[in-house]
């Protein structure tokens, strides 16, 4: 008698289910590979990042890896002072828990090209970002509500600012970064190329350190109310732009303390009647400046008001 030579029917379906399991499990590694691209997660090792715990905050204050693209661990929810003079890193990928960017957090950072900021981020410190100049542009998130002064003065290649939509304390207007009530002018990005003549608005009550510092486009400046230059010293809004030729009082500035230092393709400066002092150093180094009307309201001239104005026949 021959024995059966088929194969129990038991056994084929266990075998049937044993490769729909090993199909399934491959298909969910791969599904979780993709995933992992596509949401712009990695896990990097733990050992690379120095997070202290104060009190509910978990603060990143020190980056140790060698990695070009740097993904913040979920918990963090301050950067303080992490990333600085790392010469690797080209862009960092903020986790929705960071809600703050202390001063100085991406210092000299030569080769940073991109940051991408959190949805829960709501405060910018001043000075967040110094030395970086390969950034060319960046997005205030939804849900910030504080940018502090000078904070994006060190990205000498900013071509672009953009908020996101649903923000209520930011806006850009003709490319400048303002308050949402056009109260405070908070920066104009250096290489931003929109504009040859900018107007600040006579809404405008404070103009922020550094705010057109080395800008490289404009031509002339028109300003309209009475404006505060809210920079101390060497940290005046309008300090050496390189191509301006132009500036344009509309208003008497009460509080006398715009300056233009070093601006040195400045040719002609008009100021507006009822202007009482030119304070010291206000046109400091602009060694073009060829033409400036003294309204009869000038009371005083300080002494290096004019100072490097080699041109300037008074």
């Amino acid at each position: 008698m021959k024995k059966n030579s088929q194969i129990p029917n038991k056994i084929l379906y266990a075998e049937e289910v044993f490769m729909k399991k090993r199909t399934l499990k491959y298909l969910f590694l791969i599904a979780t590979i993709m995933f992992c691209v596509s949401s712009n997660t990695k896990v990097q090792a733990a050992s690379d990042f120095v997070v202290k715990k104060s009190g509910q905050e978990y603060i990143l204050t020190e980056y140790k890896g060698r990695d070009t693209t740097v993904y913040v661990p979920k918990k963090v929810t301050i950067i303080n002072g992490a990333f600085k003079n790392n010469k690797k890193i080209k862009k960092i990928v903020l986790s929705d828990k960071v809600d703050s960017i202390y001063d100085g957090s991406f210092d000299t950072l030569k080769n940073l090209k991109e940051v991408v900021f959190s949805k829960g981020l709501t405060t910018i410190e001043k000075g967040a970002f110094r030395k970086c100049p390969k950034v060319k542009s960046i997005k205030i998130p939804k849900k910030c509500k504080y940018i502090g002064d000078y904070a994006f003065a060190g990205l000498s290649g900013l071509k672009s600012i953009k908020v996101e939509k649903g923000n209520k304390s930011f806006k850009v207007y003709k490319g400048a970064l303002f308050n949402c009530k056009k109260t405070e002018l908070i920066c104009y990005p250096r290489k931003y190329s929109g504009n040859k003549v900018f107007t600040v608005p006579k809404t405008v009550k404070v103009i922020a350190s550094y705010a057109f510092k080395d800008n490289c486009y404009l031509e002339k400046l028109i300003i309209k109310g009475d404006a505060y230059d809210g920079g101390y010293d060497d940290m005046k809004a309008f300090t050496n732009m390189k191509k301006l030729k132009t500036v344009v009082f509309k208003t008497t500035q009460k509080r006398d303390n715009i300056s233009f230092r070093n601006c040195k393709k400045l040719k002609k400066v008009v100021l507006a009647e009822g202007t009482e002092k030119i304070v010291d150093k206000q046109f400091y180094g602009c060694k073009n400046l060829t033409t400036i009307n003294i309204p009869k309201s000038v009371k005083i001239i300080e002494k290096n008001a004019f100072k490097g104005c080699p041109k300037l026949k008074l």
